[in-house]
């Protein structure tokens, strides 16, 4: 994704033939998930961490649309290069944020 955007799409693990978004709590770090990430992608899973707006990357508060925001494009991101999103891990308000979309983004 590119950096003039208020969030951050890391791809975390390279390689695997499925595909995991993960997306952090509000007011956490999304580096605390990256070994989580990086165990599922020995497993096979090409894992993908969202850094929401407001956050690590850039700290100017963030809207609830533009959290949302952020999460559609990456999940679109995701879905356009490597096909279907296999799974999501969503941690506190990440889980939230993944499962109020369900409806148009599922897994």
């Amino acid at each position: 994704m590119t950096s003039e955007k208020p969030y951050f799409l890391e791809e975390v693990t390279k390689t695997g033939d499925k595909t995991l978004l993960c997306v952090h709590g509000l007011n956490q770090n999304a580096n605390a998930l990256k070994p989580l990430l990086k165990d599922l992608g020995q497993l096979g899973m090409r894992g993908f961490l969202l850094h929401l707006p407001g956050h690590a990357i850039n700290k100017r508060l963030a809207s609830r649309e533009s959290v949302s925001q952020s999460y559609k494009e990456s999940y679109q991101y995701i879905y356009d290069q490597y096909g279907q999103v296999d799974s999501f891990v969503g941690y506190s308000f990440g889980g939230l944020n993944g499962t109020a979309h369900l409806d148009q983004y599922p897994f």
